[in-house]
């Protein structure tokens, strides 16, 4: 894995990589973070791959099996970590060998590595179709735990945990009419309240999942964006869908499941780049088996590193932090804000709108927009608020997309960056540097 500061170019070295090992006949796999990263990159390179004689395709969510076919027989193929993954999670279900997409597989480059094989490591990876089930039983269910009294659970939020107390036990008996909860015929409905007490009491709306329309969409916790195609296992979303939405839709049935890392460790060879890689080296050693070079900057790194400032209440923080934007402003310097949650996005959203700020917000909510609201955070004047700007900092461009205003941002002294709170990996508090 090789480390390279931002705007080092790590993702045009990655061409040269993948174009000499496929010269040798050797096909890459290049894996981004997301879709749009995707084919961003197929775009901006594939004249490169033209001039050396090779192949270039790409794969997103919404490809078709024919165009997932020609982009799998090139010999350079830009796709997100994820689908890739999905893509052979559902070889597994084919019945025909020309069905499947992906065969053995070959090398894989990973850009933004530390995000996709270390922080999407343990995600799993679930391959599920619809099933048909009734939902009277799950509705008595969440009916009966939302009527809980304090008394009838012990939360212990710390470990993430929660249980009935003897009382609660008492209550559920009683409302579901039951004489004995863990006799042994009674075990579907005991899960069902468990995970019904996991939805109301663990989860977080707008933190761990948002509502849009008719569905419940997970939010990755490592990237703050929706995960595609991701559901809780069967029961806990059903709950969640009960407890937000008032009904369940269409259950599901798993078909095939693996972590990210389980399909990774596929390949028969990885190598990646990043920005943050050596305060990681340990776990790339000890999960891949990946040692870690840092790279020098070929230009002295300007950027000034503050030090951390501790404040003793949330509303002195608040203060410092509107304190410095307007600071910023005075001078039209755009300001990139990350946060660590989408409520907490949200809040500060609403602290600026008292104070009639203009502002954007970047968060799970408004992802479709992503491209715009990166395109433009270098402006003057700008504010930009996000939850983790992994993959996501490499399209801001001082003065704007167009740069007419370049030498105005500079001399107001560049993009100037707040993060909200210190993360427990310190190589996150990094990507947002």
């Amino acid at each position: 894995i090789a480390e390279l500061p931002t705007v080092e170019r790590k993702t045009l070295a990655a061409v040269i990589t993948a174009a000499s090992f496929a010269l040798q006949n050797k096909p890459v796999h290049v894996l981004v973070f997301n879709d749009y990263l995707a084919y961003r990159d197929y775009s901006n390179n594939t004249a490169l791959y033209d001039a050396c004689g090779l192949s270039c395709g790409y794969v997103i969510e919404g490809s078709d099996q024919a165009h997932r076919n020609a982009a799998y027989s090139c010999d350079v193929v830009y796709i997100s970590a994820k689908e890739a993954a999905f893509d052979y999670l559902r070889g597994f279900l084919c019945t025909e060998k020309e069905s499947m997409l992906l065969g053995d597989l070959p090398i894989a480059l990973v850009d933004e590595a530390d995000s996709i094989l270390i922080d999407e490591a343990r995600m799993p990876l679930v391959l599920a179709g619809d099933a048909k089930e009734k939902t009277s039983l799950a509705e008595k269910v969440s009916l009966a735990v939302s009527e809980l009294s304090e008394s009838g659970y012990s939360l212990n939020r710390a470990d993430n945990q929660i249980w009935l107390t003897e009382t609660g036990i008492n209550m559920l008996e009683a409302s579901m009419h039951i004489e004995n909860l863990y006799l042994s015929e009674n075990a579907d409905i005991l899960a069902m309240i468990n995970t019904a007490l996991e939805a109301k009491f663990l989860l977080q709306r707008d933190k761990d999942y948002i509502v849009k329309g008719n569905e419940i969409l997970i939010i990755d916790e490592s990237t703050g964006r929706v995960s595609e195609n991701r559901r809780y296992p069967d029961l806990l979303h059903q709950a969640v869908e009960m407890q937000e939405l008032g009904f369940q839709n269409a259950s599901t049935v798993i078909y095939n499941s693996m972590s990210m890392q389980a399909f990774l460790s596929r390949y028969k060879m990885i190598c990646g780049m990043t920005g943050t890689a050596a305060s990681s080296a340990a776990e790339f050693r000890e999960m891949y088996d990946l040692e870690v070079s840092v790279i020098p900057p070929h230009i002295p790194c300007i950027r000034t590193d503050h030090p951390d400032m501790i404040f003793i209440t949330k509303e002195e923080q608040e203060d410092a932090i509107l304190t410095r934007i307007k600071l910023c402003l005075k001078k039209g310097q755009p300001i990139l804000i990350g946060t660590q949650s989408i409520k907490e996005s949200e809040h500060l959203s609403k602290l600026l709108k008292e104070r009639q700020i203009k502002h954007c917000v970047l968060n799970a909510r408004n992802d479709a927009k992503e491209a715009d609201i990166i395109a433009d955070a270098g402006r003057p004047y700008q504010i930009t608020i996000s939850t983790n700007m992994a993959g996501r900092g490499v399209d801001i461009r001082l003065g704007g997309r167009d740069k007419t205003d370049v030498d105005f941002v500079c001399s107001a002294g560049g993009l100037f960056v707040i993060s909200t709170g210190i993360n427990r990996s310190q190589r996150i508090d990094n990507q947002l540097r």
